[in-house]
């Protein structure tokens, strides 16, 4: 399968890595966080059309590591489907015949959850607290960390991000710091696993915020999937802001299946 890799985050090169590994042919499509730039109107129709049109061109399915950008392609693509008078106004612009696909990163490895369970080479002997994000069920993200080994609770309300991206940062705080104290102190997990690169920035950012503020006193790492998965099957330790080195030494000191 041909897959267009959406380059909007940290993930990127990890998820191209591991869809490469795992036989996909992939191919980076270039494009802006359209939610955070454009209101649902005009201009984020025909930002998404081009990213459709281009991928159609190509023949590649878009994938994303983004719960955020995979319903905003999903629901535009929805709209203009369902509304065909301004489909051929944009056409005329833009051309796209209406058969772009998009999937979800967590999807497309869901797909092959049996060719990672051979391909991953340490048992991940550990508690992890999923967090799917907004927009994206867990039952295939619970089972895909269950497949590397993890024991699996779950932490399914928002992060916080949507309330930072309406202006109120106190609340979007107050919600990352509930969930960080369920997967901490509730759930006694070792690591926080999400479904959403968008999740992951902000809890990152909102664990540091809150350390500083001095409304917590601990510190819990967060992983993307696809960045434990990566770890898990020796491509990429991927360390970045949150503390990790502890976790990944003791996934890395775990034994070879």
């Amino acid at each position: 399968m041909r897959l267009g890799l959406l380059t909007c985050n940290e993930c990127d090169d990890i998820t191209e890595a591991i869809l490469s590994y795992l036989g996909f042919d992939v191919e980076r499509i270039d494009w802006n966080c359209l939610r955070w730039t454009h209101p649902i109107g005009i201009f984020l129709y025909v930002d998404v059309l081009n990213v459709l049109s281009v991928a159609e061109k190509k023949g590649l399915e878009i994938v994303t590591t983004c719960n955020l950008c995979y319903k905003t392609i999903k629901d535009v693509h929805r709209y203009l489907w369902n509304n065909p008078e301004l489909m051929d106004v944009l056409s005329d612009i833009i051309p796209y015949k209406g058969f772009g696909n998009c999937s979800h990163v967590i999807d497309v490895l869901y797909g092959e959850i049996q060719v990672i369970r051979d391909f991953v080479e340490r048992e991940l002997d550990l508690a992890v607290a999923i967090h799917p994000g907004c927009y994206y069920s867990g039952s295939r993200l619970k089972r895909l960390c269950r497949a590397l080994g993890a024991k699996v609770s779950c932490a399914e309300f928002c992060c916080g991000m949507s309330y930072l991206r309406a202006g109120d940062a106190e609340r979007s705080l107050e919600m990352a710091r509930d969930l960080l104290e369920l997967a901490k102190f509730d759930s006694n997990a070792d690591l926080i696993v999400t479904a959403c690169s968008s999740c992951l920035t902000h809890l990152e950012m909102a664990q540091d915020s809150l350390r500083r503020l001095g409304e917590i006193d601990f510190e819990i790492p967060i992983l993307h999937y696809v960045q434990l998965l990566a770890i898990c099957m020796g491509l990429d330790e991927s360390i970045r802001v949150t503390p990790r080195d502890e976790v990944v030494k003791r996934i890395l000191g775990n034994g070879v299946r």
